[in-house]
């Protein structure tokens, strides 16, 4: 079953992307945006997801988690899933400057970028009843919260990405 929806997954954005070749040049304005990652955002974007992955909670807004990286300690286990991104941070994103390390950054990051997005503390009761799943049960919980983020625009928006990033010198 899990390997049809990814196949399905998969031709449909085969199809999408066949219809942007056939539409999109690669010398368009529409390209020359996609491939200037400073000013689209998309360079912040990464590095706040990289922060983030490094980090779990670090945007929460939970100072129980926040806490603990500004120097306290944390007991819980920690989980964070996939997740649409949150778009209520998009002016502090884009006047935050993530050069520094990541010591210096933490503090900024904590204050700045709280966004939207959910973050669980997972109960003892959670934690023994995930510790009961076993692979199959993770893996199918994941691939269901990715199916939900794979919607028609994201699709588009990707395959419009991969013909302008990765066809530059075949066009032009």
């Amino acid at each position: 079953k899990q390997w049809y929806q990814r196949r399905v997954a998969i031709t449909a954005g085969g199809k999408k992307y066949k219809k942007v070749i056939r539409r999109l040049k690669t010398d368009s304005e529409l390209c020359d945006c996609v491939r200037d990652l400073d000013t689209n955002g998309l360079r912040k974007y990464l590095e706040l997801t990289a922060f983030q992955i490094r980090y779990p909670g670090i945007t929460s807004g939970n100072s129980t988690v926040t806490d603990t990286y500004l120097g306290g300690t944390l007991d819980y286990h920690i989980s964070y899933g996939l997740e649409a991104r949150p778009w209520n941070i998009g002016k502090q994103l884009a006047d935050f400057d993530f050069s520094g390390t990541d010591e210096e950054l933490i503090e900024g990051v904590i204050k700045n970028l709280v966004d939207s997005a959910k973050f669980n503390l997972w109960s003892k009761e959670t934690r023994e009843k995930e510790a009961d799943w076993g692979a199959r049960e993770h893996w199918e919980d994941c691939v269901q919260d990715l199916k939900e983020l794979l919607t028609d625009e994201l699709i588009y928006d990707t395959a419009v990405f991969m013909r302008c990033q990765l066809n530059i010198a075949h066009e032009m």
